[in-house]
């Protein structure tokens, strides 16, 4: 089923749809509690991501930009950090600003023996490239997203950092940047699967 399927059957209320949102809880999961979002809690703040995509979805000029997922977790990670601000768990600003630096690539898939890792670029059932071929994509990137890459997700550089060592104007040009990079390696990664 496509993404734009799925938004088609959202905007109907058609429970499929909704089946197909429920797999996303464990990745979603493991972005609430890499924030440090109680167990107890993390379920209240799917169920309300989950209500924000419904509406979301009737929205006339709604467009999915990134795979459902994705979408889902951008969603919790916020309600998380409303939730951490609500209940004092950030000391300060700053503080909570640090935690959705660390935790802002939702396409990292939760698991304890990956924690740290960089996120997945497939889904778990594809077949996967090889070393190499994930070093030469990211050779072929060029400046700057291959400078960008490798700092955030080899030398594991905190955003803050990136936006003085790269010139970026705050911390979410960097995102956008790193965003756009990734899109342009998974890219070249599925042309060259296909």
């Amino acid at each position: 089923m496509t993404e734009q399927e799925l938004i088609e059957l959202l905007k109907k209320g058609d429970p499929r749809a909704f089946r197909e949102a429920l797999k996303c809880y464990p990745r979603c999961r493991g972005v609430l509690l890499k924030m440090g979002i109680p167990e107890e809690v993390i379920e209240d703040i799917f169920q309300e991501s989950l209500m924000v995509l419904y509406e979301k979805s009737q929205e006339e000029d709604f467009e999915l930009t990134s795979n459902l997922c994705t979408y889902l977790c951008a969603i919790c990670k916020y309600k998380g950090l409303a939730w951490l601000r609500k209940n004092g768990k950030g000391q300060n600003r700053e503080d909570i600003e640090n935690i959705a630096d660390a935790n802002e690539d939702e396409e990292f898939v939760y698991n304890e023996e990956t924690e740290g890792e960089a996120p997945m670029l497939f889904e778990e059932d594809s077949g996967l490239p090889s070393e190499e071929e994930i070093r030469e994509a990211i050779d072929s990137l060029g400046f700057p997203c291959k400078d960008l890459i490798l700092a955030v997700y080899y030398h594991k550089t905190r955003m803050d950092e990136l936006k003085e060592e790269f010139g970026y104007k705050n911390v979410n040009s960097v995102k956008v940047a790193k965003h756009k990079c990734m899109e342009r390696l998974k890219k070249l990664l599925n042309s060259k699967e296909s």
